[in-house]
C-alpha cells in the first residue's frame, strides 16, 4: 500500500467504523456458514436463551486485535486508535449488559 493510500485510511474515524464492523461481521459470517438453515431471529433468541450472545460476540471481538496489530505495522496510529476506541465501546456494551 503507497504512503498516500496509508495517510488516507489512517484516520480514527475510519479506525472507529473497521473495528465495530469487524465483530459483526465474524458473528454473522459464522452464522451463515454454520446455521443457515435457522432462521436469523430465531437463532438470536437461542443465543440469547442461553446467554451466551455476548460471550460470542466477545470472541468475534478477538479479531480487532489482529486488525490493530495490521494498523500499528503499517503505521496507521489514528486508524489503530479507532480500533481500540471500538473494543472498549464493546467491553463498556457488555458490561452494561452484564450488570442489566
Amino acid at each position: 500500500m503507497g504512503r498516500a493510500r496509508q495517510k488516507k485510511y489512517d484516520k480514527l474515524s475510519y479506525g472507529l467504523v473497521t473495528g465495530i464492523m469487524i465483530p459483526l461481521v465474524i458473528f454473522f459470517g459464522i452464522y451463515l456458514a454454520r446455521y443457515s438453515e435457522i432462521p436469523v431471529k430465531d437463532y438470536l433468541i437461542n443465543l440469547w436463551q442461553l446467554k451466551v450472545t455476548f460471550k460470542i460476540l466477545s470472541l468475534c471481538g478477538f479479531a480487532n486485535l489482529m486488525v490493530f496489530f495490521l494498523f500499528f505495522r503499517k503505521k496507521m496510529d489514528k486508524a489503530a486508535r479507532g480500533i481500540i476506541m471500538a473494543t472498549f465501546l464493546y467491553a463498556l456494551l457488555f458490561l452494561l449488559f452484564e450488570i442489566i
